[in-house]
């Protein structure tokens, strides 16, 4: 799994990678010249034995030989810095591009993300935690790149420059780098062990513990009002102090983790690399200083070793630990997301309305919520809908967006099925407004514009003036320029709502929908939004649901719904006359 969540996400940046690979192979080659260029430099300084050595050794002697300096201890200088200058000019351009491919990845991981939600059902989003899904779009990704990707290349360096060091130790000595490879292997056994057993499992609980502090922030700050005034803010507070207190404390033990084997690791290496030469001094004293130059280039060997082997195990339990964000995005990205459906027609024109023939619809394994239900809202029409809750009022609203799928039945435009539709040239034609009004933090204008390009500031102005809302707007100090703060706390209910009239209107639709647009407002804003829905009502098809049926007296057509089905289809004078079940609602809310 962990190779195939790697391989998953740098595919796409197979050549930039296999660039990275190249530059860290000639960087460990050159680990390993560098390695052995130390040898002259210690044989010129510390033994006049004249002995000569062989291997890799033999022509780091040769090249200082060849340098235009009398001095041997001067040229085998210039060699060992003009090595470890290419090293590093390989070095920094493996961490460059790494840095470079590692943001290429995290920008496109979090788009794909994006893109993943923006196609998905919209029962997907009812089904889901919206703090998984900001957990899944923002830290995920960072953590996963971070820790995962910018890890592996330099995982893979270490480990490369772990095997050119040995490389040259052997040729140097067998026996004694066996001994300390011996060592090596028992840490990698080690660090194996940790890093699948417990890294990947703090890995796994702390990823849990974030993303259910993230959807605990996420509903705290949504619902700060009913909070408050609910008096709940102490059980919030201790929900979240739970879930903080299991992250903090698997952030602890993962820092431990990390941190413990590299002064093991250190106490082992020096106390081995001492005891070899104190067994080397007692054993053969008169070669002792003859021994010393291969013994300096041992001792450079474990200087350069030691942060290798330490930071690769580092890097291993790092990764491990950022495994289970990878392995969720991997999923996310890969694994089954109910996608809209979209059709392949575009809708030219609409020229008669809309029906609903013999439609049914249930949320999957649950109750039907409509059940067999025929009606038609006429084009340039006003259709009201009115019931208990629970009758299926929304659903239908749904219904008509193409929010929801019918179980049966269909939905028709100009009897063609919406599904057969391209659903962006169907939603181009609505305009929307619920009874909830969505506006964020930004200003009045932005608000309005809603994301859209090609909106002249007049256009903006127009439709705030047929939404009733210019007045007020004008009033406030910066007018249009004005930030109305998050969920537009700065703003009153009516407010708002006429800003997501203002909104709905601005795209000049033939079809307007009002969900309930009153019934949370007192009865001064309820009737400067009433006369906004009237404004932009007129010459158009309109589907209002309304709660209080006041709003709905003047419709062209009422229907009435209870228990999913269509009970009651007719005028409001009509509907009075019948003395049916909607004369018993007009009577209850009176």
């Amino acid at each position: 799994m962990l190779y195939r969540v790697i391989y998953y996400f740098i595919r796409p940046y197979r050549l930039l990678y296999g660039l990275i690979l190249v530059v860290t192979l000639a960087a460990a080659a050159l680990e390993s010249l560098g390695l052995a260029a130390f040898f002259p430099v210690f044989s010129s300084v510390i033994s006049d034995s004249g002995e000569e050595a062989g291997g890799i050794l033999g022509v780091m002697t040769g090249l200082v030989d060849l340098m235009p300096f009398a001095d041997p201890i001067v040229a085998a200088a210039v060699l060992l810095i003009g090595i470890f200058f290419v090293k590093t000019v390989f070095t920094l351009l493996r961490e460059s591009l790494t840095a470079y491919g590692s943001a290429k990845v995290l920008y496109h991981t979090r788009r794909r993300v994006m893109e993943r939600y923006a196609g998905s059902h919209y029962q997907f989003f009812l089904d889901s935690k919206q703090g998984d899904l900001i957990y899944s779009t923002m830290q995920a990704p960072h953590r996963m790149v971070h820790n995962f990707l910018l890890i592996t290349p330099r995982m893979l360096s270490e480990l490369l420059r772990i095997a050119a060091i040995i490389i040259v130790l052997m040729l140097v000595s067998p026996y004694i780098t066996l001994a300390i490879a011996g060592l090596g292997l028992i840490y990698f056994w080690v660090v194996h062990y940790l890093s699948k057993r417990v890294s990947y499992n703090i890995g796994q609980r702390s990823v849990s513990a974030e993303a259910a502090q993230i959807v605990i922030t996420n509903e705290f700050l949504a619902g700060i009002r009913q909070i408050i005034a609910f008096n709940t803010l102490r059980g919030w507070l201790g929900r979240f102090a739970r879930e903080n207190v299991i992250y903090s404390e698997l952030y602890a033990k993962g820092q431990i983790l990390l941190a413990a084997p590299r002064p093991l690791m250190e106490f082992t290496a020096v106390a081995t690399m001492l005891g070899i030469i104190l067994v080397l001094r007692v054993v053969s004293p008169g070669s002792f200083s003859e021994t010393l130059p291969k013994l300096g280039v041992f001792a450079m060997g474990l200087v350069q070793l030691l942060p290798s082997v330490t930071n690769f195990g580092r890097f291993r339990m790092d990764m491990m630990q950022s495994l289970p964000d990878a392995e969720r995005l991997y999923h996310t990205l890969t694994g089954p997301v109910p996608e809209r459906k979209d059709g392949g027609r575009d809708l030219e024109s609409f020229e008669n309305g809309i029906t609903f023939d013999n439609l049914t619809f249930a949320h999957q394994g649950r109750e039907t919520l409509l059940d067999g239900v025929n009606l038609t809202f006429e084009k340039g029409k006003v259709t009201a809908i009115v019931g208990p809750s629970g009758s299926g009022k929304t659903t239908i609203i749904n219904l008509v967006l193409g929010l929801f799928e019918p179980t049966g039945g269909r939905v028709a435009i100009d009897g063609v099925s919406l599904q057969d539709y391209k659903a962006e040239t169907w939603l181009g034609r609505i305009g929307f407004v619920s009874q909830e009004p969505f506006v964020y933090n930004a200003t009045i204008t932005e608000n309005i514009a809603f994301s859209r390009d090609g909106y002249s500031m007049e256009s903006v102005v127009k439709a705030a003036e047929i939404a009733n809302a210019h007045g007020f707007i004008s009033e406030l100090p910066e007018a249009y320029d004005t930030v109305i703060g998050d969920r537009g706390m700065k703003l009153s209910g009516g407010q708002q709502q006429r800003i997501a009239i203002a909104r709905a209107i601005l795209g000049e639709p033939e079809v307007m929908i009002f969900d309930e647009p009153t019934s949370s407002l007192h009865s001064v804003s309820e009737r400067l939004v009433q006369e906004a829905i009237d404004n932009v009502s007129r010459e158009r098809t309109v589907v209002v649901i309304a709660h209080r049926l006041s709003t709905v007296r003047y419709a062209d057509k009422i229907i009435v719904l209870d228990g999913g089905e269509v009970i009651e289809e007719g005028s409001h004078e009509e509907l009075l006359e019948r003395q049916g079940h909607y004369s018993r609602l007009v009577a209850s809310s009176r």
